[in-house]
């Protein structure tokens, strides 16, 4: 039976991580919030009905987003809810919902956009050191060939040690299956 797609509308709540999992592929995880509001007795509105929900894109979606989304947005995600199961440091199974996203982008009713394509060359105003705006010409660069560095492949646990990357809870390891 193919699975239904869903729409949430909301609010990124956390910065989207980046993980390159291969030469061509990575994964982008971030959460998003989304509430619906209503008038109360009083005539106050009120948020209720609210859904937290992680998000994980892949390959070029995940490339795209966490160059184009950032905390605090307003979003909408398409996608299909899949189960990510895994095992805590104590050997308890563990679970959670995930929407794996097949689109995302700002909502349009709260930004305007400009766009650039992965092969285009756009200018960019940056400071120079004394602070007056000069502008330069800059690539898109297609990280599709991004090798990380040792430090983006490690994380400080808990303990205070380095943990390689691809054991993180809910880190990507393998390419999904689709």
């Amino acid at each position: 039976m193919p699975q239904q797609t869903m729409t949430v509308t909301g609010v990124v709540l956390t910065d989207p991580t980046y993980h390159q999992v291969a030469a061509d592929n990575g994964v982008c995880n971030f959460r998003v919030g989304a509430h619906r509001s209503r008038l109360d007795e009083e005539g106050n509105w009120k948020e209720c009905d609210e859904l937290y929900v992680s998000v994980e894109a892949w390959r070029k979606l995940a490339e795209n987003t966490r160059r184009s989304i950032a905390k605090g947005m307003s979003v909408i995600v398409v996608g299909i809810l899949v189960t990510r199961t895994w095992e805590d440091k104590d050997g308890n199974p563990r679970s959670k919902l995930v929407l794996r996203a097949s689109h995302i982008g700002p909502d349009l009713g709260r930004y305007l956009t400009n766009t650039v394509s992965p092969t285009q060359t756009v200018m960019l105003a940056a400071p120079d050191s004394s602070g007056n705006l000069v502008e330069q010409e800059k690539t898109w660069i297609d990280s599709s060939s991004y090798q990380p560095s040792v430090a983006e492949q490690t994380r400080i646990g808990d303990d205070g040690e380095q943990e390689p990357a691809d054991e993180l809870v809910g880190s990507a390891t393998s390419t999904p299956p689709f």
